[in-house]
């Protein structure tokens, strides 16, 4: 994660591979303080803005489609987010709600174009429902998760975090 000083304001730079239904796109965006699932879960904005962007279909990873210095990618359409670091979700209390102490399990979500399998942490015992449907949060968080396109289930992508759309969700498995 870069950092630079813009006006006496610290901003990070976090790099990730961005996922809409077919396409993939490796770039780099702006964070602040509470970093990317702030941006993502930003209600002033509905588009993120990322630099440094090579564009590849899902399945295809090896071949680049273009690159460009800007893209803005709508929040809405935007399925998943897997991040090398966990650090780069943003500050504990942000990523998680503040809580301590927390439970792991064992999860499968399914998108209409994506398989997420990872941890979910939360505090107490399993409770899908509050991830999904309470809140205003769009994302969430998975930790050290592999992302495969249904398409292609051998093009697979992991990081130590993956933020996921909540709106995209098909299915939610496992964690009892």
């Amino acid at each position: 994660m870069a950092i630079t000083t813009e006006r006496s304001r610290v901003i990070k730079h976090v790099s990730g591979d961005f996922f809409t239904g077919a396409y993939r796109m490796t770039g780099r965006m702006s964070v602040g303080a509470s970093g990317a699932i702030g941006v993502l879960n930003d209600t002033n904005r509905s588009f993120a803005v990322v630099d440094d962007v090579y564009i590849s279909y899902v399945h295809t990873p090896g071949s680049i489609l273009a690159h460009f210095v800007q893209v803005r990618i709508s929040k809405t359409g935007l399925e998943a987010l897997v991040l090398t670091k966990r650090e780069e979700v943003g500050p504990v209390g942000v990523a998680r709600g503040g809580y301590a102490r927390l439970a792991q399990y064992q999860v499968l979500v399914t998108t209409d174009a994506f398989e997420i399998r990872g941890t979910l942490e939360q505090p107490g015992k399993y409770d899908p429902d509050n991830i999904l449907f309470q809140g205003t949060a769009r994302f969430f968080p998975i930790y050290n998760a592999t992302t495969n396109a249904c398409i292609k289930p051998d093009a697979m992508y992991a990081g130590e975090a993956v933020l996921i759309n909540r709106g995209r969700v098909s299915a939610f498995c496992g964690g009892e």
